[in-house]
Order: C-alpha cells, then structure tokens, then sequence
C-alpha cells in the first residue's frame, strides 16, 4: 500500500503558516489583555481610595458631577486618596489629551446601594466593544457593550441624547434637556443594564424599559432604579427629583444614603437632597417637598423604618 506524506516544502508552509497566525494571536491577546488587565488594577485602587474617602467623610461617598463638573471622582480622590495621577488614565484610553478615564462613567452611590451594583466603568476596550466595570469592593468584571442609538446615529459612551434613545432590548428614554449615556452592557437573555446621568438643569426624563432590562437614571439629589417598567424622572434642581412610575415599581435612593423608597404605579416620590425619602404620593395630589400626601400604610411604614435605623 503507498503511503503519501507531507513533502518539507509542504511542512515548511504549515509551519510558518502557524507561526504567523501564533504570533498574531499572541500580539493582539496580549495587547487587549494588557490593557484590561491595568484598568482592572486602576479601578480597585480607586475602590479602596472611594473607600478611605467614606471613612473620612462620615459615610459620604464621593461626588459624581452632577451638580458641578469639576466636582467630580478624580478631584475628590486625588491627590487626597491616591497620589499617582496615572491611576486615572487607562491604556485602552487612546485620546492623547485625556488624564481621566473615570469620573464621566462613575455613579455616586450610597449605603442602601448593593454590593452587585454598576459603581465605575470604561467602556473602551475591544474596539469600544466591551467595558471594564468595577462594582462594590473591589470587584472588576468585564462587560460586552450593547448597542444604543438615538437621532444622530449610535451613541457612544459618555455623549449626550438627541430626542429619544433606544437600547438594544428596545428600552427608550427621552429628555427635554441635556442626558449623558454612560453605557449600555448585555446581562442576558437579550437584555441590558442601562445608566443615563443627568445635570442639575431642569428637565423631564421619560423612560419606557423593557421586562427584564436594568435601567438607572442618576440625578444629582437620587437614583432611579428599575428592571422593566415606564416611569418619568423630573429633575427640578440639584437638590429636587420627582420619579412617577406609571407601570411595574421603581426603587429610588436619596444620593447621601439617607434611605430609599419603592414607587408603585400611580405613585409619585419627591427626593430632597439630604432628607429621608418617606412618602409615596398620588399622582392626582400636590407634590411637596417633604411630607404631605401620605397613605396611612406608608406612614405606618415610615415609622417602622424609623423605629430600626
């Protein structure tokens, strides 16, 4: 029986075939790999410095932002907290001019947020097809990028909406003003976890999200959390947000921890900055900035919530 094998040409090409095809792979592995390596390293430093600046601040973490731009992660962390200011530039970051990576994705929080929740984020990686994303902790994961558009295109993480944008599982938000879009990652099953950050400038933020889709609009005074529901987010001031839920329920958190409240629908809440959120209100009353329009249940709530803080 013949045998018929590889001649040591046709050994010679498969080798440097493999070779080149090796080294490829190793260069852009490496390369993406080393990048997303150093953010992650980036970001747990600066989850340990947000953590020194809650022991120092009396359980304050800091700002966002929101209400002045200036005021935002980076100068409240440096050179305070973390004296290398090259913490806050990651490889991936290929804007020359840039010397932070950070603070325009970073939501301010408090202590009723859950550990699992989106804390700091860049979604610059693969081509701006992924993001690295730190949540409580310390702990850093890599997320895929899901794509959202609005009327000037697809929108890239950290621009500002035009009309309305839509996600990618078919959740919308519309403003009458400014709305950052700090990005929008996969979690499953077709759906995404959706951040927008708005200024103090008053505004109206009209959601529509999807059933199973996580969505969170922060304001400078609360953040509106929800998994599928519509609602809207008045924001006021930087020290006064309405959220109405009209369909499903919304968590909303006063922004310096002073508690949370669970909005059902055909309710609204009025969030004061630095005032306990107790009060559910009807749609059909008058909003104030406090109490005022209670249900005898809610109040018996409040006193409940009162009684163990």
């Amino acid at each position: 029986m013949n045998r018929k094998g590889f001649t040591l040409i046709e050994l010679a090409v498969v080798v440097i075939i493999i070779a080149i095809l090796a080294t490829m792979a190793t260069v852009f592995f490496k390369g993406d790999y080393s990048a997303q390596k150093k953010c992650a390293q980036n970001l747990r430093i600066i989850s340990d410095a947000i953590e020194q600046y809650v022991d120092a601040n009396n359980g304050q973490y800091p700002p966002d932002g929101t209400i002045n731009p200036a005021n935002n992660l980076k100068s409240a962390l440096y050179p305070a907290y973390i004296s290398d200011a090259s913490v806050f530039k990651c490889p991936a970051d290929t804007d020359s001019g840039s010397t932070d990576s950070y603070s325009a994705f970073y939501v301010k929080r408090n202590n009723y947020s859950k550990m699992t929740t989106f804390s700091v984020g860049c979604p610059r990686h693969d081509n701006g097809k992924s993001a690295m994303n730190l949540f409580f902790q310390g702990q850093t994961l890599k997320c895929e990028l899901a794509e959202a558009t609005d009327g000037s295109g697809v929108l890239t993480p950290g621009s500002d909406i035009s009309g309305t944008a839509t996600m990618a599982d078919g959740s919308t938000v519309s403003s009458t003003g400014a709305v950052a879009f700090l990005q929008s990652f996969d979690i499953g099953k077709g759906m995404c976890y959706s951040l927008f950050k708005s200024d103090a400038d008053p505004k109206d933020i009209v959601l529509n999200v999807t059933p199973g889709a996580k969505f969170e609009v922060i304001t400078p005074s609360a953040i509106a959390g929800v998994e599928g529901t519509r609602f809207l987010v008045k924001v006021i001031d930087k020290d006064h947000t309405d959220v109405t839920t009209y369909d499903g329920k919304v968590r909303v958190e006063e922004k310096t921890g002073t508690g949370q409240v669970d909005i059902p629908a055909g309710y609204t809440t009025s969030v004061v900055l630095g005032i306990r959120p107790l009060s559910r209100y009807s749609t059909n009353s008058t909003l104030g900035r406090g109490r005022g329009g209670d249900r005898d249940e809610d109040k018996d709530k409040d006193k409940d919530r009162d009684k163990k803080s």
